[in-house]
């Protein structure tokens, strides 16, 4: 499985076919095992911030 992305999409291609595109950016609950792909909980920079 490759995952490619463009401007506005995430493509997912395997076998050399585009299985599923999806737009970015993408909801934490639809994939799950794509964390990459979507922006730390806010809680994580927080908590790296020293003195807070």
């Amino acid at each position: 499985m490759v995952l490619r992305m463009d401007e506005h999409l995430l493509h997912v291609i395997s076998d050399g076919r585009v299985v599923k595109t999806m737009p970015l950016p993408i909801p934490a609950d639809r994939l799950p095992g794509l964390r990459a792909f979507r922006p730390q909980p806010r809680r994580c920079h927080r908590a790296a911030l020293p003195g807070q």
